[in-house]
């Protein structure tokens, strides 16, 4: 398999990822409540869903740094 067939399978993939990532950011919502009965209190759900996005934000730059470094090539 020729390199330039290796580096745009790897640039595809790294798409594909990136698209998969972008797609789940968009799924976290933000908690609607204000907490009520048995539930988990407002201020708790907002820190997991932000720490939800700040790792998928690690991730997405982090799948994007890979994929420019195989565009250079």
């Amino acid at each position: 398999m020729a390199h330039d067939e290796y580096n745009s399978g790897l640039i595809d993939g790294y798409g594909s990822a990136l698209h998969i990532i972008e797609n789940l950011y968009r799924e976290l919502d933000d908690p609607e409540t204000n907490g009520e009965l048995g539930e988990i209190p407002y201020q708790e759900q907002y820190a997991m869903c932000r720490a939800q996005k700040n790792i998928l934000n690690k991730a997405k730059t982090k799948i994007r740094m890979q994929k420019e470094t195989y565009n250079d090539y």
